[in-house]
């Protein structure tokens, strides 16, 4: 009934979740190392991560590397009084092992844990937001800067002449000290910062009794944004009984709920966790007290959704800055996690206020806390995910998991899953992905097709959320793509994951299809393993439905700043698209250009086989053959006409509204006009997703003017790469690209693809590109539907000096360089789109005599 409300069930207590692990998870994907699920001990026994290790995380997996060193050792008791030695040189032996990685990848995160601070972002947002942003945290002032704020809010607030209550705290204080409750803020004077909050002075009370809650939030990362919270926490109680009596207003065991406070007056522990007695219960036994008290289930909801936005929106106050801070500290995403406690007071009507963030919750060890923190501690280190260390020996671990030793290298850490790095293949996609503002244009095409990095990022995403029983991810989920509003940028990796859980709420919350989507990327993009480290199973790559690609590059970027700054730097993005030599076979090679995979199916050969035809003919028959494919389009009925040419990089540099317009006569006449709307990052599938394309077009041709026909020219398709190597979808693509641009009932024509050698080499005989392949399909299917179609790619092949095969751009006036077009080239092409104009629209003959007085 309460998990109906994503709600901690009241009844329901945690239980030792190790009881039935093995010592090893099994990762869900290929070629990743299984995950400690806690430290195994020398006889089989399960030896728990103390809670105080919270923060140390990092220091478990070197303990199992310890174990297994000294699997010999007798006392066991002995051995496990030193698995934490605290040495001067444990961070360097940890760095050693998992490729420099830090022992703490978050900062202090002074954004949350400084009260001033967190308040001061929060009254930003409230000032950017208003009731959109809801008041998180109780009405507070800085002092001694906003003195004269704080005096002017009680005379605009109050007006009876009754004092009212507030808190005063230390801005970077904790466990209640420095603390106060006053009604005179006249008689408040400081020379430091300090920070005076409205007193929250209708507590919910229990037996009288004020109390706040103990939450704990995990973060795994900061980009992407993902949080969880924990199901269980604690309840603390001021030890006497609440009244807002001013003579009672420095009675600290009345007003403050902090144990270390608390602990010293008649504090009365709680020996039994099951149980509501003495002034700490856990979480759940409040939700039990509520739930015999006669609160409606709906409530139960209501409570802690609130909690959740609550936890979320206060993490995006110091969004900006942290993330800044985040992404400087290193390239892995491996040992990344911070863990805080949020203190929350719950007001008479349920309504949950934000007292103070911890970025250092602090554990006890009294039994109560023990029951809470000990099971938190445990799931979260394996939701936060650690291998055994590269330094463990062999032969312990083939006697204490039952291996050999050539699979025993397979359950070390591969440090190659973490990284941050970038391929010139990531670089493409999040560039474009990254130009995206409008979530419709993102949601279904940023999961089409997983490059390396966001296979890389995914296997984290899939395997914490496979590790969560009593921690819920509050973010990302299917519904806090709403929470984007607040963000000053969304990143790429947070438009990923929103596009994950929108595509696993459409297969009805199951996760399956997706995760065997990664699997299958994990095979296509690594199929070799993550890194230099010899796999003892190799996987045959023809059982797997994608076909194989090249594999990543060395360059080093972690951010699209990053990427935009080396695009600057290494000369745009034709200089990017360089890619390495290749070892060649002669199953791979024709006239000394690879082929792709791609194009050997048998389907592929046979069209390869009707293109050879193509190498050596005479360059007057090579013409007039290409020509043959061309489809007019109807004519057109108007005195004006504007041509708008769209696409990716093949035409970007055409620049039709100079060739074009000094091409075309008409164009002095005032009769037509050309310009261009290019996008080198662009696709043919994200041209698709949420009509992109279509969109564009859209807002571009709406400044035209009414009494002008517009006509649209398409000519898309030409990475190879970010086509899945499939010519014959691609061109069906661009076809339905036109299906879209037609329902608004716009003339419009395709336009072939041509060489500017983004994915050919110089002088590659015409049947070898990846232009020629897909003009071919898109010719035929022109022919078959009756599409307009205009070929151009014969004005970029010319007969080679030596074989006398036709071959692309052999000279640098057709192809200056790569992905630009050479002047003879735009020329050429340029001329051969005005005479296809020129077939299917003429003005009147008025105009014409105009014309020629012109």
């Amino acid at each position: 009934s309460l998990a109906q409300y994503n709600c901690p069930v009241a009844d329901r207590l945690p239980m030792d979740n190790t009881k039935d692990l093995p010592p090893l998870r099994d990762s869900l994907f290929p070629h990743v190392p299984p995950f400690l699920n806690y430290i195994p001990g020398v006889s089989g026994s399960r030896i728990f991560i103390p809670a105080q290790m919270r923060e140390q995380l990092w220091r478990v997996p070197q303990a199992v590397s310890n174990i297994l060193s000294t699997q010999d050792c007798k006392d066991q008791s002995v051995m496990e009084d030193d698995l934490f030695p605290e040495s001067i040189l444990d961070i360097a032996k940890w760095k050693n092992n998992h490729n420099d990685c830090p022992v703490n990848q978050f900062s202090n995160l002074y954004q949350l844990s400084r009260k001033d601070q967190l308040w001061a972002a929060h009254k930003k947002m409230l000032a950017i937001y208003d009731r959109m942003w809801s008041q998180l945290i109780p009405q507070s002032f800085i002092l001694p800067a906003e003195q004269e704020d704080l005096t002017q809010f009680v005379k605009d607030t109050y007006c009876d002449q009754a004092k009212h209550l507030w808190i005063v705290k230390p801005p970077n204080g904790n466990s209640g000290h420095g603390i106060q409750v006053v009604d005179d803020i006249d008689s408040l004077k400081f020379k430091e910062s300090t920070l005076v909050q409205k007193y929250v002075s209708n507590p919910f009370l229990i037996n009288g009794h004020k109390f706040d809650l103990r939450l704990y939030v995990l973060i795994t990362s900061l980009d992407p944004l993902i949080v969880y919270l924990y199901g269980d926490g604690l309840v603390r109680f001021a030890t006497q009984p609440y009244t807002n009596s001013q003579d009672k207003l420095h009675n600290k065991f009345i007003h403050l709920t902090n144990f270390a406070i608390n602990k010293n007056g008649d504090f009365i522990y709680n020996d039994d966790p099951s149980e509501r007695c003495g002034h700490k219960w856990r979480l759940k036994s409040l939700w039990k007290h509520l739930k015999e008290s006669g609160l409606p289930v709906e409530e139960f909801g209501r409570i802690w959704s609130k909690i959740n936005d609550m936890v979320i929106k206060s993490i995006l106050c110091g969004m900006t800055d942290m993330r800044e801070e985040f992404k400087k500290t290193s390239e892995s995403r491996y040992n990344s996690y911070k863990l805080l406690g949020y203190d929350v007071m719950l007001d008479a009507t349920l309504t949950p206020h934000l007292l103070e963030v911890n970025t250092r919750p602090s554990v006890y060890t009294e039994i109560l806390d023990q029951a809470v923190n000990e099971p938190m501690v445990q799931e979260m280190f394996r939701i936060v995910g650690y291998h055994i260390p590269t330094d463990a020996e062999e032969d312990p671990i083939c006697q204490m998991f039952n291996t050999t030793h050539d699979k025993a290298k397979n359950l070390l850490f591969e440090g190659g899953i973490y990284r941050r790095t970038l391929n010139a293949q990531d670089f493409g996609k999040q560039f474009l992905f990254d130009k995206m503002k409008v979530r419709s244009d993102w949601i279904d095409a940023i999961t089409d097709d997983f490059s390396p990095a966001d296979v890389r990022m995914l296997i984290k995403y899939e395997e914490e959320f496979t590790a969560c029983q009593e921690f819920d991810r509050i973010f990302p989920t299917n519904e806090t793509h709403k929470y984007f509003l607040y963000f000053k940028d969304i990143s790429y990796y947070d438009k990923l994951l929103d596009g994950v859980e929108y595509l696993c709420k459409n297969n009805n919350g199951i996760r399956d299809v997706h995760i065997q989507e990664v699997r299958y990327s994990c095979f296509r993009h690594f199929p070799e393993g993550f890194g230099d480290r010899k796999l003892s199973r190799r996987v045959d790559i023809d059982q797997i439905a994608y076909p194989m690609k090249r594999k990543e590059s060395g360059l080093s970027c972690t951010n699209m700043k990053d990427v935009r700054k080396q695009l600057d730097e290494m000369g745009g993005f034709a200089t990017l698209r360089k890619q390495k030599p290749v070892k060649e076979c002669p199953s791979s090679k024709l006239d000394s250009n690879r082929i792709s995979k791609k194009i050997q199916d048998p389907k592929s050969n046979a069209v390869m086989s009707k293109l050879l035809k193509y190498d050596l003919m005479n360059q007057q028959l090579f013409s007039e053959n290409i020509t043959s494919t061309r489809m007019c389009l109807p004519n057109i009925k108007s005195d004006f006409l504007h041509i708008l040419l769209s696409g990716d990089f093949t035409l970007g540099s055409l620049e039709p509204r100079n060739t074009l317009g000094g091409l075309d006569k008409l164009c002095s006449a005032g009769f037509r006009s050309y310009s261009g709307d290019f996008d080198q990052f662009l696709t043919t599938t994200s041209a698709l997703s949420g009509q992109m394309l279509r969109k564009r077009i859209e807002k571009k041709i709406s400044k035209i003017p009414l009494d002008t026909a517009v006509v649209i020219g398409l000519c898309l398709g030409d990475n190879k790469t970010r086509e899945n190597n499939d010519p014959e979808q691609a061109a069906k693509n661009i076809v339905s690209i036109y299906s879209q641009i037609r329902d608004m009932r716009i003339p419009c024509f395709l336009i072939s693809l041509c060489p500017v050698l983004t994915n050919e080499a110089r002088h590659a005989p015409y049947s070898t590109c990846w232009s020629s392949v897909v003009n071919y399909h898109l010719a035929e299917i022109c022919h078959q539907h009756s599409i307009p179609y205009l070929p151009i790619d014969m004005h970029l092949f010319r007969q080679s000096s030596t074989g006398g095969a036709n071959v692309a751009a052999p000279s640098r006036k057709l192809v200056a360089s790569r992905g630009t077009l050479g002047l003879e080239a735009k020329l050429n092409i340029g001329a051969e789109i005005i005479r296809y104009i020129d077939d299917c629209h003429s003005p009147d003959m008025e105009d014409t005599l105009q014309l020629n007085r012109v």
